[in-house]
């Protein structure tokens, strides 16, 4: 009876995410999602063509996305459903990381998914996006090429290659860093690594993260982990440099999925609902002006 009804439950779950990931899609045509409407429709049937088109609209180094958007648009798949599949990807693989790390509880799981930082990543960040699906994955499967991959898909998803020593050993964490300091040497990344820091801190930076110290608390309160703290220290000092937006997201991913957190479960069940009602602000200013920003 209790199987039956898990089943019952996971299947209402899974139709109305499915359902809300089908109808909101249609909503974001602005913002950040206008230049990849325009970067996808650039892209032709030649590789190097398409690449310099793509990069004309969406100056981004390195680039999964690009690659995965020319094999959808090679097989003849529009950027509505790529956009859609991807986000259907991401739900699935963080709805099994979250059950095997965070908690069992459906309805709790059920919100983390249709919470405010997982549609953003739905409907409005898609490079981000693409490297989030690739942690998700490495946390699955404790595959290292699935973190090289993410930084493939984001270069900021390399912030939270220092943190995974809480739930890994770091043996995953010594291949990864010769790898990518051979790919930012090689590849002349540490220029745009640096372009890019300064970009972010004059855009977005420079400025107590408010929002980031909040988000850090189930890490400060936590006594029996102390290098929790010094986690939360290096998120608030990521989102001092970059901004809180995208820091807080992967600062949100870490958090749910952490083994340790009895001494502030009620806090981050607070967040959880918070962020969930949170995004229905976001949801209601993409119907009425195709961005949530």
């Amino acid at each position: 009876m209790l199987i039956k009804r898990r089943v019952i439950y996971t299947s209402i779950g899974v139709g109305i995410l499915f359902a809300k990931i089908l109808i909101v899609t249609n909503w974001f045509i602005n913002g950040d999602q206008s230049s990849y409407i325009e970067a996808y429709q650039a892209i032709g049937t030649n590789l190097l063509a398409s690449l310099l088109a793509y990069k004309s609209i969406i100056d981004s180094t390195p680039n999964l996305h690009f690659i995965l958007a020319f094999v959808s648009k090679q097989i003849g798949i529009e950027k509505f459903w790529f956009s859609v599949l991807t986000s259907l990807f991401l739900a699935v693989i963080w709805a099994n990381v979250i059950l095997k790390f965070f908690t069992r509880n459906y309805l709790l799981t059920f919100l983390v998914l249709n919470s405010f930082y997982f549609d953003v990543l739905y409907f409005s960040a898609e490079r981000l996006k693409v490297g989030i699906i690739f942690i998700g994955l490495f946390l699955l499967n404790k595959k290292s090429f699935n973190l090289i991959l993410s930084i493939g898909g984001h270069l900021q998803t390399a912030l939270l290659l220092p943190v995974f020593k809480i739930q890994f050993k770091k043996r995953f964490l010594i291949p990864i860093g010769i790898i990518s300091a051979l790919l930012i040497y090689k590849l002349d990344l540490y220029t745009y690594i640096l372009y890019k820091i300064k970009g972010y801190f004059s855009d977005y930076g420079g400025e107590i993260p408010i929002k980031t110290i909040i988000l850090a608390l189930p890490l400060l309160l936590n006594r029996r982990i102390p290098g929790l703290r010094w986690i939360a220290f290096y998120f608030i000092l990521c989102g001092f440099i970059l901004g809180d937006l995208r820091i807080n997201i992967m600062l949100f991913l870490f958090l749910i999925t952490m083994r340790h957190y009895n001494e502030s479960r009620k806090l981050m069940v607070t967040f959880i609902v918070y962020f969930a009602f949170k995004s229905i602000n976001f949801l209601s200013k993409g119907f009425l002006y195709g961005t949530g920003f």
